[in-house]
């Protein structure tokens, strides 16, 4: 029997299962509450995806697919500036992890887990951030080089990504609710436009 591609019960279980394994990752996540949540039963989960490591590899595979492409978009974007690109990949960026907080840390635990297998399911030569139009257009404005990029780069995102990063930390250091570190971050968004200029 031929599988029905991209059927409504296969979205639903993909569905169960992201939203599982986002607040319990691989090892805590239980087949059968994804059976649960998604309103199936386990032979209907086998049928379409034959172990809970199938599913996960889909799952994590279109998550970071997901990133990846808002990312190069935006990147790639021939018809805006560099610093147009600069506030609206922050922007971006700072509102898909305020809405999506789980995703951030979920990304980061595959990359740690096997960097060289995700890069080479997810990324080419060609999608590489190196090669991107934002790349040539750091370049042409600041008159750097490549190198200086990568610098500026790692920079860019650790300013961005640190306290989403820590937020765990923070919130119980300096006793947050999640709503006052959520409304923290949003307002840290016209901070870093203040201070992105200075880490070219």
């Amino acid at each position: 029997m031929i599988k029905k591609i991209n059927s409504e019960t296969e979205r639903k279980i993909k569905q169960a299962a992201k939203e599982i394994f986002l607040s319990k990752w691989l090892s805590w996540a239980r087949t059968r509450e994804i059976t649960e949540k998604a309103w199936v039963n386990l032979a209907l989960l086998n049928y379409y995806f034959w172990w809970k490591d199938e599913l996960y590899n889909v799952i994590m595979i279109e998550i970071l697919e997901d990133f990846k492409g808002t990312i190069l978009k935006m990147l790639n974007n021939q018809e805006t500036s560099f610093e147009e690109k600069l506030e609206s990949f922050a922007n971006s960026y700072y509102e898909s992890i305020v809405a999506n907080p789980r995703v951030f840390p979920f990304i980061l635990n595959i990359l740690e887990q096997d960097i060289n297998s995700v890069r080479s399911k997810t990324i080419t030569k060609e999608e590489s951030v190196l090669h991107s139009y934002f790349a040539k257009q750091y370049i042409e404005t600041t008159g750097k080089n490549i190198d200086d990029f990568k610098e500026f780069f790692i920079n860019f995102l650790w300013l961005i990504a640190f306290p989403i990063i820590w937020a765990p930390l923070f919130t119980s250091l300096f006793d947050f609710s999640e709503k006052q570190y959520h409304d923290f971050l949003l307002r840290r968004k016209s901070l870093i436009k203040k201070i992105i200029p200075q880490i070219y």
